[in-house]
Formats: C-alpha cells, structure tokens, sequence
C-alpha cells in the first residue's frame, strides 16, 4: 500500500511539473506579445501614419478575438481535448502575429491583430482550467501559478522585444521572429501535455465533489458576479500591459529600453500570483483580498497618469500595480468564480469569465485612445482605469464566500 501510494504521488508530481512546463512556454510567448506590442506601437504609429487613437485600439484589438472564442473554448477542449485545443491556438496566434508584421495599413493589422486573439483564446482558458483541474483545495494557488507563468512573459517579453527592435530597426521583424518562435513553442507544448497525461482527465468529476457546488449550473448568481469582476479587471488592467510602456515615450520621454523595463515590471505581480492565491486559500477571505487589490488599483492609476514620471518613479508605480491587480484581484476572481461551479464546469466557466475579461480589454484601448484627446491620459485612465477598480469593491463584498467549498474535498490528482 505504502509503495502504491508512494508511486501515485510521484506520478502526480510528474504530471503537475510537465503541465507547468507545457503552460509555461506559450504563457511567456503571448504575453510577450501582449505588453511588448507597446514597445514597438509608436514605430508602428509613426510609419502607417495613425492616429494615437487608433493605435491604442489596435494594442488591444486582439481582445475581440478573444472574446468571441474564449467562452467557446471549453466546447472545443471537450472535442478536441487539452493538447490539441492548446497546439491550434498557438499556430493561430503564431501565424497571425507573422501577418500583423508583415500588414500595410490598419485595416489588416485589425485583422490579423484580432485572429491572434482567437489563437490565445484556445490557450489560456484551457490552461487555467489543466492548472485548476490539478487541485481543489488550493484553486487560488493553481491559479496564481498560471499567473505566474504568464508573469514571466510580462516581465520579460517588453525587453526581450525592445532587444530585437532596437538591434533589428524593425517592427516588422520583431514580429516575424516572434511568430517563428510561436511555431516552434506549440509543437513542445503539445508533446509535454501529451506526457502528461493530463490532457483530458482534468475534465471528468472528481472523486467527491464539494457540496456547496453540487448540482450547480455553470450559471448562477455567484459565477455571474465573477463574471463582473472579471470583465472590470479587463477594464483595469489592460491600458496599462499594453499602453504603459507608450504613455511613458510619449508623455515622459523615456527612452525605448527605459520604457520596455519599466512596464514589463507589472509582471512581479503576476510572478507572486502563487502567493496571493494561496493567502486566498488559507488565510484571508479572499473577497478582502480582491477588495483590497481593486482599491489599490485605482489609487495607484490616478497617481501613474497624473505626474510626471522619471523611470524609478515609473518601476515602482508598475510593480506595486501589479502585485495588487494580478497577485490579489485577478487571481481571486479567478478562483472564486471557478469555485461557485462544480468540477466539470470549470472549462465553461473559465471560458465566460476570461471572455468578459477580453472583451472588456478590448473596448479599454479604445476608450482610452478616444478619450485623451478630450480629457487627457489622466482623465481618460481615471475613468476607464480607476472607476471600474472602485465598483469592483462594492461587488467584492455581495459574492458570497467560497471557504464552504473546501469542506470534505480532495486533491483531484489523488482521486
């Protein structure tokens, strides 16, 4: 008995480090993209001939193809199960990052900008659902270390772009060579999974089912006040991965490298996601947790856009942003979603609270681009930035508590 279970739990331990690699990969080459696309914006700006506007919105076009084929994406795991659903949505968004290098005007980078939101679609809610599908009793903890994954590619993936921009002279290239190393990122990641063997189990029942979930739609009260959340840290977050590092050379006049840096910092948020999820789970009700990352949020907003910065000033603001919207409120709302629905809905849900979140950062380039030259960067962030974070508060505090959920469950790797 004892070498039988002494073997279960190696076998766990291997499963759990190969699916963390697996998602590690694509994690970093998406958010790559995601917060180094500002690095190389005002490039793009200055050689189409665009408007700040309009290419605030085209930072974060590829959120519509996110929200159109995230909530389908638990659908498509279903039929085509984990590994594979992953490895088409790397080629898409690989293929497509190679077009918006090699697009002429706007139109065709809306285009191809909005299918690579597609092919991200049909990574990150099936990766969040492997993380969460490893465990029950530390969902926050799965969660932030899906977070941590992608915080790598936060913090490294401005300066890593700004490198091949600044030694290249050419966004087209940058963007080329990101799409190469996309192809090649997916082929790995579907292997390892594959090993794994966790490309379709995580989405059977578990063994015991926590009773507070049992018999629970994938809708209902508690996932649809998740779904709010999620969709207003959409909101909240996105001018500043995609924007920040823009704001900063074109308001503040730092450097390319210098605003690369400092914005790829918001990923120590997310590298510490770990630990604002397993606070959720152990310690704090989480739902103080997410109160408190929202208010930070906003305080820190309407000081970043308001003053000038110099790039120490810029670091700091950047971390301390995301370590209170990525490591305490994306995290927990992720995870308190994810608990008000029973096991084998967690893909679905996974794909309609990430899909509010894309849609919403989305609609947040735009909202941001047209309202500068109205109100200015600091108006315009206050209002698309800061206002979501402080309504998130009040719904912080109606979501009901998920600490019934963890009574009488088990690790599902064990089951």
């Amino acid at each position: 008995m004892t070498s039988n279970t002494a073997t279960s739990n190696g076998n766990g331990v291997l499963r759990t480090a190969l699916v963390i690699i697996a998602l590690a990969l694509p994690s970093i080459l998406y958010w790559s993209d995601r917060t180094g696309f500002g690095v190389i914006l005002p490039a793009i700006i200055k050689s189409l001939h665009l408007s700040v506007a309009i290419g605030a919105g085209l930072a974060t076009t590829f959120a519509l193809g996110q929200v159109v084929a995230a909530p389908f994406s638990g659908y498509v795991t279903r039929r085509l199960r984990g590994a594979t659903t992953i490895l088409l949505g790397v080629a898409i968004f690989s293929l497509f990052t190679i077009a918006t290098g090699l697009s002429k005007t706007s139109t065709e980078i809306f285009l191809s900008r909005t299918i690579t939101g597609v092919g991200e679609a049909l990574f990150y809610p099936v990766a969040a659902a492997l993380m969460a599908g490893l465990t029950l009793r530390f969902r926050g903890l799965a969660n932030g270390t899906a977070n941590l994954l992608q915080g790598i590619g936060v913090f490294t993936g401005p300066v890593l772009i700004a490198y091949v921009f600044v030694a290249t002279h050419s966004y087209v290239t940058t963007l080329v060579y990101l799409g190469v190393v996309g192809m090649i990122v997916g082929l790995i990641s579907y292997i390892l999974i594959l090993m794994s063997g966790h490309s379709s189990s995580f989405l059977k029942q578990s063994a015991k089912k926590p009773s507070e979930t049992h018999g629970r739609s994938y809708l209902n009260r508690d996932s649809v006040i998740g779904l709010l959340l999620m969709t207003l840290i959409g909101f909240i977050q996105w001018p500043w991965l995609v924007l920040f590092s823009s704001y900063l050379q074109i308001v503040d006049h730092l450097s390319v490298t210098e605003s690369a840096a400092a914005a790829g910092l918001i990923g120590i948020g997310f590298i510490i996601g770990t630990l604002g999820g397993y606070i959720g789970d152990t310690i704090i009700d989480r739902r103080l947790l997410i109160a408190l990352g929202s208010v930070g949020e906003a305080v820190i907003t309407l000081i970043a856009f308001s003053v000038h910065l110099g790039f120490s000033e810029a670091a700091l603001l950047t971390t301390l942003f995301g370590i209170f919207s990525s490591s305490l409120a994306f995290t927990n709302s992720m995870a308190i979603s994810q608990n008000s629905v029973p096991q084998e809905h967690i893909p679905t849900i996974t794909g309609i609270i990430l899909g509010g979140y894309y849609g919403a950062g989305f609609l947040s380039g735009f909202f941001v681009g047209g309202l500068i030259h109205v109100i200015g960067w600091a108006g315009a962030t206050a209002v698309v930035v800061a206002l979501p974070a402080f309504i998130s508060v009040g719904l912080s505090l109606i979501i009901r508590s998920d600490k019934a959920v963890f009574k009488d469950t088990v690790n599902v790797t064990q089951s």
